[in-house]
């Protein structure tokens, strides 16, 4: 398969440390056959190539010296014949080509060090994707479903405050928070085949040589122990799923030579 595809913007800067731009591109992914098909019946199905046209306009901005940058983007994303992937009774893995999708959002950055040592990092993310046009099998209709694995909400946090010691060497804490909304492992949106909301928080202290050759970190991976699938599948009638590692912590060294 082969496509033109393009991209036109335009920016604007009404001062040096703010610009606002808009953007339209028209992008394309190939078609092709099915990698783990199930009979010689899905290996001779391919599927078609998609194209996607995306209307986006932001703002980029800087404040009190660079000490804060907030950045926003809106965008609406359409899609002709998009490929969405799905698992059959028998684990197989098919791609099909739904007919029209809308993908629909926000997102939001900001990097602040409000005083000397400190770093507040945050980010947002609101996507509404839902399908225009979807039959995936006769008599089977998911027009206006969300798609699969896609949140409306995601939120990270990441704050951090570096010490500085007497010596040249520093001390770093830092906290990282991720937020998902609940999400669909399948098209259908029904059934078993859904995630809960998560909240996962991660935690550690580094501490750096004077000299940036080594550094030793305590660390510690999904403090609150959070449970939720990373995989979901259905198998003769069972449903099956894979889940995310439980609360971890560890020590690490790291040496430049």
């Amino acid at each position: 398969y082969d496509a033109w595809t393009w991209r036109a913007g335009l920016n604007w800067r009404p001062s040096e440390d703010h610009l606002i731009y808009g953007m339209v591109s028209r992008g394309f992914k190939s078609g092709g056959f099915q990698d783990t098909p199930g009979d010689a019946v899905d290996a001779a199905d391919g599927f078609d190539p998609e194209y996607a046209t995306q209307y986006e306009i932001g703002q980029k901005s800087a404040f009190f010296g660079g000490a804060l940058i907030w950045n926003n983007t809106a965008y609406v994303m359409k899609y002709t014949d998009l490929q969405t992937r799905r698992t059959l009774p028998d684990l197989s893995i098919v791609t099909d080509n739904a007919g029209k999708a809308t993908i629909k959002g926000f997102e939001s950055q900001l990097a602040w060090r409000p005083f000397a040592g400190a770093r507040l990092t945050a980010g947002y993310a609101y996507t509404d994707a839902t399908f225009d046009e979807f039959e995936p099998e006769p008599g089977l209709d998911y027009a206006g479903n969300r798609l699969s694995r896609t949140p409306k909400h995601k939120l990270v946090l990441s704050p951090s405050y570096t010490v500085d010691m007497p010596d040249g060497s520093d001390l770093r804490l830092a906290v990282d928070y991720h937020y998902e909304s609940r999400i669909f492992d399948d098209n259908s949106n029904t059934g078993p085949e859904q995630r809960a909301p998560t909240h996962f928080v991660d935690a550690r202290v580094v501490f750096t040589d004077p000299t940036d050759r080594w550094s030793v970190s305590l660390w510690g991976k999904n403090l609150t122990n959070e449970l939720t699938r990373t995989f979901q599948a259905v198998f003769l009638g069972a449903n099956f799923g894979a889940y995310n590692p439980p609360r971890t912590v560890g020590i690490s060294l790291n040496y430049t030579y």
